[in-house]
């Protein structure tokens, strides 16, 4: 028989739920506990999926009833990832980590210190890296079918439900932004050296955030990338987010518009355009992009390597991200400090 991993879940919200049901139509993996501070939906997936229940966000509790837990995901707001990652990693369990890893590079360092020193295997949830169609730019750009990047662009503008349902709680550069910042230092191999970002628009909607934030990087080599976040004020039939990324090189260019899924609905007066791509149900299976993510960190823990994209990755995009804040909060071009991680 093969071996499972006993998973538990931490955070029962919508990404939560849905790593517990993909992990559950895994033959490699095993949904052991569930945790999480709201009662009712924590008591109805775990009836529904087979798992055992912590409420009140008692992890300890829940760690020390299963010490054969091989596994946490971190599925809760950003707020309280660095508690329960530094828990769970102390306690010798591996750990996947929903974007952001942190909302400041201090709380990013913190966890990713306790990972090294814990010697556990860690992956961020930074799903663009198993989207085929930014994976297979990414070889593209490997290979150098386009020469040497000089320039990249990255759109991803929310429309306001997004915001509603996050309730204000984080901007756009920590909790969309991060995707493009991870496909950006993924496909440079180095680091962004300053910062420089802008922002209009002092509320959407009922809340006090920026609408509109455009940032330009600067990396090692001196190339540039600009990454633009933008909540929508309005709800929009059909298309309502708008997405495009674009890498530029000396050669030629890869163009990815990840909105593009080959399927479109048309009724009187609507359109939409159903997922084929990132969750889509197929025969009963949820399949797609978050399905190759989750699988890749169970095979990858099974084998005992590194997932591709870890909490040093996720502390990288805190960094950009936190320059991106400071940018903007003082009207300059911010250079980023990095840290040594090298030891």
């Amino acid at each position: 028989m093969t071996h499972q991993l006993e998973i538990a879940v931490v955070g029962t919200g919508l990404v939560g739920t849905l790593y517990a049901r993909i992990a559950t139509q895994l033959p490699t993996a095993h949904v052991i506990a569930l945790c999480d501070l709201r009662e009712d939906p924590l008591r109805q997936l775990a009836e529904e999926i087979g798992s055992h229940s912590y409420s009140d966000g008692d992890v300890q509790a829940m760690l020390q009833a299963h010490p054969e837990i091989d596994a946490v995901f971190v599925c809760t707001p950003e707020e309280h990832h660095v508690e329960i990652t530094c828990l769970a990693a102390s306690a010798g369990k591996h750990v996947f980590v929903e974007k952001p890893l942190a909302t400041s590079p201090a709380d990013a360092l913190r966890i990713a210190d306790t990972v090294r020193t814990a010697g556990v295997l860690s992956m961020m949830g930074h799903s663009l890296r198993f989207d085929p169609r930014f994976a297979l730019a990414y070889q593209v750009v490997a290979r150098g079918d386009i020469g040497d990047v000089v320039h990249m662009y990255a759109r991803r503008n929310t429309p306001l439900p997004f915001l509603r349902r996050l309730g204000g709680r984080v901007g756009g550069t920590y909790w969309v932004g991060v995707h493009d910042l991870d496909m950006m230092l993924w496909l440079k191999g180095q680091r962004v050296v300053s910062v420089f970002s802008r922002q209009a628009g002092e509320s959407v909607a009922e809340f006090q955030l920026d609408q509109a934030i455009s940032s330009t990087l600067k990396f090692e080599d001196g190339s540039i990338a600009v990454l633009e976040n933008v909540w929508g004020s309005v709800s929009t039939p059909g298309r309502s987010h708008r997405l495009e990324f674009q890498v530029n090189g000396s050669q030629g260019q890869v163009e990815v518009y990840p909105y593009e899924t080959g399927l479109a609905v048309f009724t009187e007066g609507t359109v939409s355009y159903p997922d084929t791509v990132y969750m889509p149900t197929l025969h009963g299976q949820v399949i797609g992009v978050y399905r190759n993510q989750i699988e890749h960190f169970v095979t990858s823990v099974l084998a005992g390597r590194p997932p591709i994209v870890g909490v040093e990755d996720g502390l990288a995009t805190v960094m950009v991200a936190d320059a991106i804040e400071r940018s903007r909060a003082e009207g300059r071009e911010v250079q980023i400090d990095w840290p040594d991680r090298s030891g």
